[in-house]
């Protein structure tokens, strides 16, 4: 409202006094009227600046609750991480010297229960050595990866890494790997390669060693030859040497037969296991990467030493049974022209399983003996031992081909009849089966399978043999449950049968 009603009144002196007054009031009055409509004005902009002031501040109020949620869940995340991570992971405060924090990787690797981290020096776990080092690279801000450490307690091998906080430059991140075992396997497959080594350099020494035995023998054997003759010698020369070549080859048969048929299990762990576990690791680092590439280089050539050296034993394997395969038949031989001598069947025996007890121990066979015939009888030593041995290898290996765990081998001597010897040789191997039982004595008949496959004569000489001082050889087999030879042999031979000798023999070497 505007005031602007003047009171026209008579121009006397008293009505001009009010009238300047009331004009002056409704002067006034105008003047506020037109400062309250100002004031109205400046209240709704102030009042349209306050209320875009709250909007702005309910926007930033949404924003800040949506930035806590993000922030809630990165901490989430990250403490997940924390938490689970697969090395073990602490935060430390350097200020105070204490461990802030800890993971329950971090503590299984420390072996410390978490209700006792608080106590926990860090100097306790670490070598000062080592934390000098890492003191001086975390005042300088640098980022340690990978560092390889050893624990103070308990006795570990680790990887070592820290980062420095950046909001906080008195707390660090620090990351541990436990690779202990891993370096253990390391150590123990260098020490298998090793062994492994030193074991094929000590049979070849050996073998050397055996070899120098049979020339030291042959030496000695020639220098007697003057004083026994050529007979003695000769037949003397083919038993020790049978002998010695039997012991090689026993002991060729073990290191060929520890070798694995496919692959070893210390390559089969590092392949099946070690590689493709450590290949599954989710977060690899850069040494961890450097293992899994060599990883396949060192099994490959590992495998590749077992196939060449498995080639060469099956090699040197077969002309070693070569080799006794024309010692028997020298023997043979040597025996037509008349080195005999008394002598007892069960101290044959006896040193048949000397020699062949080596080859019983590693195939975890049991051998009973029951030599109860305390004669001697007219023969040839060498050949009686070249038929026991004969039979008993045999039955060494059909136990093995069986898989048998509880291998066990009998032999048993008796007097018979009072005019006879009866051995029986028993084992629970494969056996044989019964239409196969008439075949087993001809010659070039084998019942061995596989690389090593004999030549059919073992059994077509021992029973040469035994037929030559007039007794009998014998067969008794079950498939799966084992088989019996049963020797006879007469303590005095008829003056037929010793003139029947050499023509039998004959046969047998033109064979």
């Amino acid at each position: 409202m505007v005031f602007k009603i003047k009171l026209d009144l008579q121009k006397s002196s008293e009505f001009q006094s009010i009238e300047k007054y009331f004009n002056k009031m409704a002067d006034t009055l105008d003047k506020i009227n037109m400062e309250n409509i100002h004031s109205k004005k400046v209240l709704e902009n102030k009042n349209l600046e306050i209320e875009a002031a709250y909007n702005q501040m309910m926007a930033i109020n949404e924003t800040l609750i949506a930035t806590y949620k993000e922030l809630e869940e990165s901490e989430d995340k990250y403490r997940k991480i924390f938490d689970y991570a697969p090395a073990g992971m602490m935060i430390f405060d350097i200020k105070n010297k204490k461990i802030v924090e800890s993971n329950k990787e971090f503590l299984n690797i420390i072996e410390i229960k978490k209700e006792n981290i608080e106590e926990i020096q860090i100097k306790e776990i670490f070598q000062q050595v080592d934390l000098e080092e890492i003191k001086n690279k975390i005042k300088e801000e640098k980022i340690i990866y990978n560092m390889e450490l050893d624990l103070k307690k308990p006795l570990k091998s680790i990887i070592f890494s820290a980062i420095p906080q950046s909001l906080n430059k008195f707390k660090v991140l620090i990351a541990i790997k436990d690779i202990t075992e891993l370096k253990e396997m390391q150590k123990k497959l260098k020490e298998y390669a090793k062994n492994l080594e030193k074991k094929v350099e000590d049979r070849t020494k050996k073998l050397q060693e055996a070899n120098e035995k049979i020339k030291l023998q042959q030496g000695d054997l020639v220098k007697s030859a003057y004083n026994k003759g050529l007979i003695e010698v000769t037949s003397g020369m083919m038993h020790n040497i049978g002998n010695v070549v039997n012991i090689l080859h026993l002991n060729l048969e073990e290191i060929y037969n520890e070798i694995p048929k496919e692959e070893s299990k210390i390559v089969k762990f590092f392949r099946n296991i070690v590689y493709n576990k450590i290949k599954g690791f989710p977060n690899k680092d850069v040494e961890l990467e450097k293992i899994i590439d060599v990883m396949p280089q060192i099994i490959n050539l590992l495998s590749d030493f077992e196939k060449k050296l498995k080639n060469n034993l099956r090699f040197i394997l077969k002309k070693s049974t070569h080799v006794k395969e024309i010692i028997q038949l020298q023997q043979n031989f040597v025996g037509e022209l008349g080195t005999e001598d008394y002598n007892e069947i069960d101290e044959i025996i006896n040193e048949v399983v000397e020699i062949y007890g080596l080859y019983q121990g590693k195939k975890n066979i049991k051998l009973e003996l029951n030599l109860n015939a305390k004669k001697k009888i007219l023969c040839d030593k060498s050949q009686i031992v070249q038929v026991i041995g004969n039979l008993v290898k045999n039955s060494y290996e059909a136990i093995e081909e069986k898989k048998e765990k509880n291998g066990l081998v009998k032999i048993s001597t008796k007097l018979y009849k009072n005019n006879e010897i009866e051995i029986n040789l028993e084992d629970n191997g494969i056996g044989v089966e019964p239409e196969k039982l008439k075949e087993i004595f001809e010659f070039g008949y084998s019942t061995k399978k596989g690389n090593l496959k004999g030549c059919g004569f073992g059994l077509h000489s021992s029973n040469g043999i035994i037929k030559k001082y007039g007794g009998r050889l014998e067969v008794f087999s079950e498939k799966n449950k084992g088989t019996k030879f049963k020797i006879t042999l007469p303590l005095k031979r008829k003056e037929k049968q010793k003139s029947e000798e050499k023509n039998n023999f004959s046969d047998i070497n033109n064979k």
